[in-house]
């Protein structure tokens, strides 16, 4: 079995060609499995799918719970999923995928580089952006405690959650910012740069 977490597909700039949908006639081992917490913003729903062969589908549907989800849920995700709903939920994932391109423009800057912001970090394919701390004066250099120090400062001084990472393979010092709308990307900023500048 190959299972394949599309979770954020529906970030990526050309979803269709990412997508490992299309080789699921080819391969009879694969599972795709997508969420509807992220691009649909449903995360309280907890909801998702697993798309594979009927032989997969069917041995998965002798080993779940006699109760899969409640029938609100259930409800719930087939309106989400509906026809209709489909030019909303694109264009609620075209800001998002607009919205990130500032939040890592904003990132960017000057100010916060000097100050050991790093540039965004990974594929850039998803609803957040990987930011790698760096020691005060000495670019280059990650600081995982001076990363536990500025989120900690964020939501102490500003009230904005942004989530360290650095326990995470390859993510050495830094922090998980999601992308929200134009004037909570201007007020993260704006505290960010002052944030940096005390620790």
């Amino acid at each position: 079995m190959v299972v394949v977490d599309e979770a954020y597909i529906d970030f990526d700039a050309f979803p269709e060609k990412s997508s490992a949908l299309s080789l699921l006639s080819t391969y009879n081992n694969l599972i795709v499995v997508q969420s509807l917490s992220k691009s649909h913003g449903l995360a309280g729903l907890r909801v998702g799918m697993a798309i594979a062969h009927p032989v997969i589908t069917g041995i998965l549907a002798k080993v779940q719970m006699p109760y899969k989800i409640s029938s609100v849920t259930l409800d719930l995700a087939c309106r989400a999923l509906a026809p209709k709903r489909r030019p909303l939920i694109r264009e609620l994932q075209s800001q998002i995928i607009a919205n990130r391109s500032v939040l890592c423009s904003a990132l960017g800057q000057p100010r916060l580089a000097q100050g050991g912001v790093g540039a965004p970090i990974s594929g850039n394919a998803a609803n957040f952006v990987t930011v790698p701390i760096f020691a005060h004066g000495r670019p280059g250099e990650r600081d995982d405690q001076r990363a536990l120090k500025i989120v900690a400062r964020l939501k102490e001084q500003h009230d904005i959650a942004v989530r360290y990472i650095g326990r995470q393979a390859s993510c050495e010092a830094c922090v998980r910012i999601t992308v929200g709308t134009r004037s909570e990307i201007q007020t993260l900023i704006q505290a960010l740069e002052q944030v940096v500048s005390q620790c």
